[in-house]
């Protein structure tokens, strides 16, 4: 494979470097372009919608059929709404991981970007090692000022670390400006169960593991969303599982008093969505419907046949509040609503008015070789091009399914929703097993 090579070396908080030389574009997913294309393919990687509207793409796996067929991504680009195209592609060794986590905080005055920042944390760093990946895993935190131009990307500087190393864990931002990370596993593939809270600034540990009390169980292939209520919130941590076991308790952190809580009710999965449709005031969650959407429920390494333990239905409750020192309760609000078809690993976004949520692409079926997941051959497995539109109606309670098709058919892909209602969807897998260079806009 060519590669443009470009050097830089940390000291503190430097300027991302932009990469301006030309690649053999064959070598990077070239099957998988559409109207938008992304300068590289990726999967694993991460997608963040910042304040400014534009949309961050960092890291992430890059899969070819040219040379070297599968490393991992130093590289990040920045997608433009307004003039509909990427701004260019960056360098930096802190992004060269897959299968980590962050999230955007919006720190300070909403449209002031003078204190906004990215937090990245953990992830795969090399895949030399094809039978355990994991053995090159991070603990680092990293942070990303907003800084630059209108609010864009500019400095990056390590803050510091994880509990231990960590991939596949989950991020959080809270409304105060800090971020959770929860979960992941770790260098020997053991699960976590840890929660760190980083600080409004970004910059040290509001809070440690711990801080907390209650169960908080180990996983990791899990989701996690912030879960508005009329009190400090909640952050709902679902699915994943241990290192020998799915998980089918759901963990709900009360951020008023750091208290967690085990909740019933919840489906045994992993590599699921969970999205949280907010239909009406946000402190107010009468008319809120949490959705978990497909998944898988075996573990990973018992794939064996098509279709086996693939989840191909979608499901809603809603947390009610108890008050200080009860664990909310669960309702049940729409179980087993089918798909049309099962899905995992696929991304899901929602609108921006609490009442529509997509879910995008993903695998139908999955078989690998005795190589390994995240380098061996997806031998006989299905990543399709299958759009679930899920409406959601607070009057009648009903979650209501149609399906639709992507440009590209595309498993491992990310989504965010846009500021004006859109969702962008970047990368994947293809059925030709190239990371996906093309992009594309829905609307839900």
């Amino acid at each position: 494979m060519r590669r443009c090579m470009a050097a830089l070396v940390l000291a503190g908080a430097l300027p991302l470097a932009w990469l301006g030389c030309n690649t053999d574009l064959r070598c990077h997913g070239s099957s998988g372009k559409t109207s938008i294309n992304t300068r590289v393919g990726r999967y694993g990687h991460l997608q963040l919608t910042l304040p400014n509207g534009k949309v961050w793409v960092i890291g992430g796996i890059v899969r070819t059929h040219c040379g070297d067929d599968v490393e991992v991504s130093s590289s990040a680009e920045l997608y433009d709404p307004a003039l509909g195209r990427f701004l260019g592609r960056w360098h930096n060794a802190w992004f060269g991981r897959a299968f980590f986590a962050g999230a955007v905080s919006d720190a300070g005055t909403p449209g002031d970007p003078s204190d906004d920042y990215v937090l990245i944390a953990g992830g795969v760093e090399r895949l030399t090692d094809e039978q355990r990946p994991w053995l090159h895993v991070r603990d680092s935190v990293v942070r990303i000022a907003l800084d630059g131009p209108n609010g864009d990307p500019q400095t990056v500087e390590h803050v510091g670390n994880l509990p231990g190393t960590r991939f596949d864990l989950a991020a959080v931002a809270l409304p105060d400006g800090r971020v959770a990370f929860i979960g992941g596993r770790n260098s020997n593939n053991a699960g976590q169960d840890s929660i760190q809270i980083w600080s409004p600034d970004g910059r040290s540990v509001d809070r440690s593991p711990g801080d907390f009390t209650g169960p908080v169980r180990e996983r990791y292939n899990h989701r996690a969303i912030y879960v508005p209520n009329l009190r400090a919130g909640w952050i709902l941590v679902t699915g994943g599982r241990s290192s020998r076991n799915l998980q089918s308790e759901a963990t709900a952190i009360d951020l008023q008093d750091d208290t967690t809580y085990a909740l019933s009710g919840f489906v045994a999965r992993q590599y699921h969505s969970l999205t949280l449709l907010d239909a009406g005031t946000p402190s107010d969650p009468s008319d809120d419907a949490i959705v978990e959407i497909g998944g898988l429920s075996m573990l990973e390494e018992d794939i064996v046949a098509f279709q086996e333990g693939h989840i191909d239905t979608a499901s809603a409750v809603r947390l009610l509040d108890n008050g200080p020192g009860f664990a909310p309760s669960v309702q049940l609000l729409a179980t087993n609503v089918p798909l049309g078809a099962p899905v995992f690993f696929h991304t899901a976004a929602a609108s921006d008015d609490g009442l529509r949520l997509l879910a995008m692409g993903g695998f139908t079926s999955l078989y690998y070789d005795e190589d390994g997941f995240y380098t061996g051959s997806f031998i006989d497995s299905d990543p399709v091009r299958l759009v679930a539109r899920l409406t959601w109606d607070p009057v009648s309670g009903l979650l209501a399914v149609s399906t639709g098709q992507l440009q590209r058919e595309r498993a491992m892909a990310a989504s965010s929703r846009l500021a004006d209602g859109t969702v962008f969807v970047t990368g994947g897998i293809n059925d030709d097993l190239n990371s996906v260079r093309g992009a594309e806009l829905l609307t839900p």
